[in-house]
């Protein structure tokens, strides 16, 4: 997993659920 990317989204003050969706989305991508 790359957590640098998780990290991103953090750091760019991302709604959780934004966050989680995209997290989700990042997931699938890169099963």
């Amino acid at each position: 997993m790359n957590l640098n990317h998780i990290n991103n989204l953090y750091a760019n003050g991302m709604s959780s659920s934004f966050l989680n969706e995209e997290h989700l989305k990042f997931l699938e991508k890169n099963d």
